[in-house]
């Protein structure tokens, strides 16, 4: 399973115009502000989603190759055992026919008291290996104790006996093996048929992969409505201002302009008292008549 980084740069560049470092503006006059920080940290989870799909697709494969291995061995085991089995069965077999040529060759008869008496022997030998010999009757035990020193033939036919026997063990814990062996191998196809364990680790990493998309693209689009948010409230608190400053202007202007002509009617009476000031004068040095000082005044507000 591999990360998909294209599917990662068309959802923070292309969906949403933003490139690593660069700032952006949504709707041409609103600044989103530079979000390559929410880019990495989003593209930062969605690696570690990632990551944890991926362990959980190879969890299950280690899982199922560690079963794999386990059905390989257990088959390969059971092989070797059943062709153990076969030799050991073999042995057997070639022990049962010298014994049975033995037999003939020691003149020894079924009903024959050496004959009882190494059966009586062979029942001891298999007792003895399974722990059992107080299953021997009163009358055996007694039998056992009376009996004679054995013969070439019992001596001959106990080896044989004996090793007969491990032969049989041998198979009987062969075959317990081998039953076990196919035992761990059903029960592991049963749990693969029951569980899927592959295709619902594979169905979980893809559900782990979407949810972090979506959380990335979520992420990216609340980080540029909050930045955008935040532009316009900003921008709206720069109008008012200048909204303020303009009115204030206006009001500074309209003061400045009744000051200068509130200034330039005082500077016109002075004036037209300084002129009637120096006319008499004049007038007081009969340097002029009065008719003269109206022409003068009339001269003066034209």
């Amino acid at each position: 399973m591999n990360v998909n980084m294209s599917e990662v740069r068309s959802v923070s560049q292309v969906n949403y115009g933003i490139k690593a470092n660069t700032p952006q503006r949504m709707g041409g006059s609103i600044y989103a502000g530079d979000l390559s920080l929410t880019v990495q940290n989003a593209l930062d989870k969605k690696i570690i989603a990632h990551k944890k799909s991926l362990k959980t697709v190879l969890d299950v494969y280690k899982g199922d190759n560690k079963d794999d291995t386990t059905i390989k061995d257990c088959t390969e085991e059971n092989e070797k055992l059943a062709t153990d089995n076969a030799t050991s069965q073999k042995e057997i077999e070639a022990l049962t026919s010298e014994q049975e040529k033995a037999r003939e060759q020691y003149g020894i008869t079924p009903d024959s008291k050496e004959e009882k008496d190494l059966e009586l022997l062979k029942k001891q030998e298999y007792l003895k290996r399974s722990g059992r010999t107080e299953l021997l009757t009163d009358d055996e035990k007694e039998r056992l104790g009376n009996m004679d020193k054995l013969t070439d033939y019992q001596k001959d036919s106990l080896f044989r006996y004996n090793a007969t026997l491990d032969y049989q063990d041998k198979i009987a814990a062969n075959s317990s093996q081998i039953a076990d062996n196919k035992g761990t191998i059903e029960g592991i196809e049963k749990a693969r048929l029951r569980t899927h364990n592959m295709v619902d680790a594979k169905k979980e990493a893809e559900a782990i992969n979407q949810s972090a998309s979506q959380e990335m693209i979520n992420s990216l689009v609340q980080d540029a409505k909050d930045k955008t948010d935040t532009e316009m409230e900003e921008e709206k608190k720069a109008a008012e201002e200048q909204n303020e400053k303009e009115e204030q202007t206006k009001e500074n202007s309209s003061t400045d302009q009744v000051t200068e002509e509130t200034s330039q009617f005082v500077d016109a009476d002075l004036k037209s008292e300084k002129l009637q000031a120096a006319a008499q004068k004049l007038i007081d040095k009969k340097e002029l008549l009065s008719e003269d000082v109206k022409g003068l005044e009339i001269d003066e507000q034209a």
